[in-house]
């Protein structure tokens, strides 16, 4: 797994938060982008969700959270993606 498999995205960041951020990735990279952003956030009501989801993200965890369900969320972004061919040696 190499370091820009995923990115875990705060949604609550001083100076530009998540959703702000979310949107600015998408408009850089658009449907190219093949690296998933999960959000983090302790505002998971439906509405909320809804949200981080048209900004961008590709799947959310709720705040506070454990090991095993950072694990189960990661481990559904890094198999629901296009494989990628191996980087040329």
């Amino acid at each position: 797994m190499a370091i820009d498999d995923l990115v875990l995205m705060d949604v609550e960041m001083p100076v530009m938060n998540g959703v702000t951020a979310m949107r600015q990735i998408c408009a850089l990279y658009g449907p190219v982008r093949d690296v998933p952003i999960v959000a983090m956030t302790a505002h998971v009501l439906p509405d909320q969700v809804e949200r981080l989801l048209t900004a961008g993200a590709d799947d959310y965890i709720g705040k506070p959270f454990n090991r095993a369900q950072l694990r189960d969320v990661i481990v559904r972004c890094l198999d629901d993606r296009p494989k990628r061919a191996p980087a040329a040696a």
